[in-house]
């Protein structure tokens, strides 16, 4: 029926394919791109051939490319990856093919933004070993030298200069001039959480890097200046204030990016003009996580929007989880370590005691306000916060006349903790002589001396449940919440909740005195959850985390595994007398 019409103009259409990540290592080419043909998959496949030899891809569904339309959800691409071995020492142009229903036809992917590739014609990404280069109609790969490359980058400067980006070629030749006089010696570490604030998964785990100063490494913590917490870790002299001179020096030194938070600023700070020197940004960046993953965040995390080389996990459900399609991550992206502020809680519990405290902790929630200032990152006062469900049912809660003089009789009080998302919206709650209300309630102290949380959907009841304190979920917006926030991942609530779950004030109220007067005692049923959940339980997180980028990395080819310090083997020596210990022990 589609006889003499053109379906798909290959010389007008360049974007069957857009790749999305372009990587040498090891000799070998890495790319990946989205496939947003809308033919079936069934009828085509792609091929990509270097002479006479010809590579075909693995392919991934991605849930994200697909759209609604009034016949249901149309799938409308996946991902391609292809892993080429490349030929040392020779030019290597690289040719793409469609092949459907026995037609074959030259295609000319473009490149997509986030890449290692530059979009812009005549862009080029070097390697210690080879240099591709982004031609008009394919990518050409030579062997690597040093007067190629000069060559190369004087003709991208003017690519840039006719784009009127004059200010990336100044930023260019700082770098590169930079890079001729400085040695290469140690590892560049740049490690961070929020842009204005500290005390996440990144603060612990270079908190553990000071204490083991590994050899081999320079690490640094990354924060904006004009914030308490730049001021509380200047004990510390590798604090580097974020987007200042030195940082964006180091910047394009490292090798390695941690990062607790999905955000755009970690791996790129310099927006929308990144993409014409992405080609610098020869790091790893890798997700410390800023709470256990338990919803599907897939939209969001997956491996075409992030591209992180590296993700922490604390659970085997959760391990499995991130293995799934959506998220496209394989076994070599993964780590299950346990969260690195969990170390710090197991010690605290040896040396704090337990308080009658109840801490209500909340998460946000994308519907109500996701606004933030574009340039503080600081969130934006709503004014009709007060109008919501949300605000009417914790103010509410933090209020109930029953509840209160249950606390007064047995000596409780409680803090409700702000999200920091909703920080600026704090003065609105009604605090009272046993509620205090607070927008930084994240204080590893606190959480220890806390009898009991009450939550919602908040990931960080794992923190509590780590440590081993009841918690209670308080869920009155759940079919909204799903629909609107996050949808549901691989923790069931039902079966899996560390707690009871309430589904409206007065059933939350009457669970929390039960607890009270239970004296806030973890009950054996929630307790067997809790050990079941964690794959590990103990204060070693940060080591087998940093012990397992060292591997990873080594696997991968890298040069880092460097020598062991003192430090480090009386560590590795502890834990092996432990294991020694507790199998004498046991047997």
């Amino acid at each position: 029926m589609y006889e003499k019409y053109i379906l798909v103009d290959l010389l007008k259409y360049r974007n069957l394919i857009i790749w999305r990540f372009v990587e040498i290592k090891n000799n070998i080419l890495y790319l990946e791109g989205e496939d947003r043909f809308w033919m079936k998959r069934d009828k085509y496949f792609y091929f990509c051939q270097i002479g006479n030899k010809k590579f075909y891809p693995k392919y991934y569904y991605y849930s994200g490319f697909d759209f609604v339309t009034m016949y249901g959800i149309s799938i409308k691409g996946r991902v391609i990856c292809f892993e080429i071995n490349l030929e040392p020492k020779i030019q290597q142009d690289l040719h793409f093919f469609i092949s459907y229903m026995n037609y074959t036809l030259e295609i000319y992917p473009i490149i997509g933004n986030s890449n290692h590739l530059p979009s812009l014609q005549n862009s080029y990404y070097s390697t210690e070993d080879y240099i591709i280069l982004n031609k008009i109609n394919n990518l050409v790969l030579f062997p690597y030298t040093r007067q190629l490359e000069e060559i190369l980058e004087i003709n991208y400067c003017n690519e840039l200069k006719q784009k009127k980006k004059n200010n990336i070629v100044k930023l260019r030749h700082l770098r590169n001039n930079n890079e001729k006089n400085n040695k290469k010696d140690n590892q560049v570490w740049l490690i961070n959480d929020r842009i204005n604030k500290a005390g996440d998964n990144g603060e612990y785990f270079f908190r553990f890097l000071n204490r083991i100063k590994p050899i081999g490494i320079s690490f640094y913590f990354v924060i904006i200046k004009n914030c308490s917490d730049f001021k509380r870790l200047k004990i510390y002299n590798n604090i580097i204030e974020y987007n200042s001179s030195e940082y964006i020096n180091l910047f394009f030194k490292t090798k390695k990016i941690f990062t607790s938070v999905s955000e755009t600023w970690v791996s790129n700070p310099f927006d929308e003009d990144g993409k014409y020197i992405c080609d610098y940004f020869k790091f790893d960046l890798i997700y410390l996580q800023n709470g256990i993953i338990k919803d599907d965040l897939s939209l969001y995390l997956n491996k075409i929007t992030q591209r992180f080389n590296i993700l922490l996990t604390s659970s085997i459900k959760e391990y499995k989880f991130l293995l799934t399609p959506n998220y496209g991550y394989n076994s070599n992206n993964l780590l299950l370590t346990g969260l690195p502020r969990f170390d710090s809680l197991i010690r605290l519990k040896k040396v704090i005691k337990k308080e009658k405290i109840i801490l209500i902790f909340p998460t946000w929630r994308i519907y109500i306000k996701g606004t933030k200032n574009l340039l503080t990152k600081e969130s934006i006062k709503s004014e009709n916060f007060q109008l919501t469900k949300y605000f009417n049912y914790y103010n509410d809660l933090i209020n109930n006349e029953k509840l209160l003089d249950i606390m007064e009789k047995n000596e409780y009080r409680g803090i409700l903790c702000i999200h920091p998302n909703f920080e600026e919206e704090w003065t609105y709650f009604r605090k009272n002589k046993l509620f205090e209300v607070e927008k930084n309630c994240f204080r590893q102290e606190l959480f220890v001396k806390a009898s009991l949380l009450v939550t919602d959907y908040s990931s960080i009841f794992f923190d509590f449940g780590y440590i081993r304190t009841p918690i209670i979920y308080t869920q009155f917006d759940y079919e909204e919440y799903r629909r609107n926030h996050f949808s549901n991942g691989y923790f069931n609530y039902k079966t899996d909740s560390f707690g009871p779950i309430c589904y409206d004030n007065k059933s939350t109220i009457n669970t929390i005195i039960s607890e009270i007067e239970n004296n806030c005692l973890l009950k054996q049923k929630y307790l067997k959850r809790m050990e079941k959940f964690f794959r590990y339980n103990d204060d070693k997180n940060c080591y087998r985390f940093y012990t397992g980028i060292l591997k990873s990395d080594s696997k991968i080819g890298g040069k880092l595994f460097p020598k062991i310090d003192c430090v480090f083997f009386f560590i590795i020596l502890i834990e092996l007398i432990s294991k020694l210990l507790n199998y004498i022990y046991y047997y």
